[in-house]
């Protein structure tokens, strides 16, 4: 059943999509990388220890230029992916007015071509986090059981709608990376790394809390529609967006903590500024 299952599963278009995305993404790492980009980058950096090894192959700056590489993928994908998901909203503004079983099944090909491409990214990016360990085990599991429900949505052609808000949630991806960015250069203490904070603080909850949580509210509202389908789709699917969605409160509370922590170093600095004065 297997093997006359898998062939036509890999002539999909679908399919091929996700591997010309999971090659473009790992070819993005390895130009960034052969350019020396993500060296030069490092090679600015105000901390000492950082510049030193910005071009060694030490632990620390192998692992750095790594992060920096991956910090590229996910840039591009979450411009790909908000981008997509604003399309899409515009194209299901009557959502409203639609069954639920056309909010969850169709075979539409904006929506598979960035579940393509999502599903091509976590690859690429889990690829580049075994080979250098660059992150912790929270984020290899959130990187395996989202690229296994992006391969099973992609084999079945389910959860069409719940796709939009799910894309969202990658808006505040950039202003993650530039906070590490601007951290690993030594900028902790500019106007840049606290505006970045706030920003990043504002997106990642309206996304990730407030438009996430609306979300799986509606989304267990369409579940009976599913009931029909195996146990991966109807159990498996749902159950990897209430864990991102777990994961998104532990990260948030760590983001409001850092940020509290910021604004309170900052109106410190300024006080004592004011002190000398």
């Amino acid at each position: 059943m297997a093997s006359a299952v898998l062939p036509v599963f890999l002539a999909d278009p679908q399919v091929v999509q996700f591997v010309q995305a999971m090659l473009g993404y790992l070819a993005l790492l390895v130009v960034t990388h052969a350019m020396g980009w993500d060296a030069k980058v490092l090679s600015w950096s105000r901390d000492p220890k950082v510049r030193k090894n910005a071009y060694a192959m030490t632990r620390d700056g192998i692992k750095n230029r790594a992060y920096l590489c991956s910090m590229v993928g996910s840039t591009i994908n979450a411009f790909v992916m908000v981008g997509g998901a604003i399309y899409l909203w515009r194209h299901n503004t009557n959502w409203r007015q639609q069954t639920p079983e056309e909010l969850v099944f169709g075979e539409d090909p904006a929506t598979l071509f960035l579940c393509s491409s999502l599903g091509g990214y976590f690859a690429s990016d889990l690829l580049l986090e075994l080979r250098y360990r660059i992150s912790d085990r929270a984020m290899l599991v959130h990187h395996i059981v989202f690229l296994s429900a992006c391969v099973i949505n992609l084999y079945y052609k389910v959860y069409r709608f719940q796709f939009i808000w799910l894309a969202f949630g990658e808006a505040s991806t950039p202003f993650v990376n530039l906070r590490w960015v601007l951290h690993t250069l030594g900028w902790k203490d500019t106007k840049l790394y606290l505006w970045n904070g706030v920003a990043m603080t504002f997106v990642f909850i309206l996304t990730r809390i407030f438009l996430y949580g609306l979300g799986m509210l509606h989304w267990m509202s369409v579940m009976p529609v599913v009931s029909h389908m195996p146990c991966h789709v109807r159990i498996f699917i749902p159950l990897t967006g209430l864990c991102g969605y777990v994961l998104n409160i532990i990260w948030s509370a760590k983001i409001l903590k850092g940020l509290y922590k910021v604004v309170t170093t900052s109106s410190n600095n300024k006080n004592n500024k004011k002190k000398i004065r």
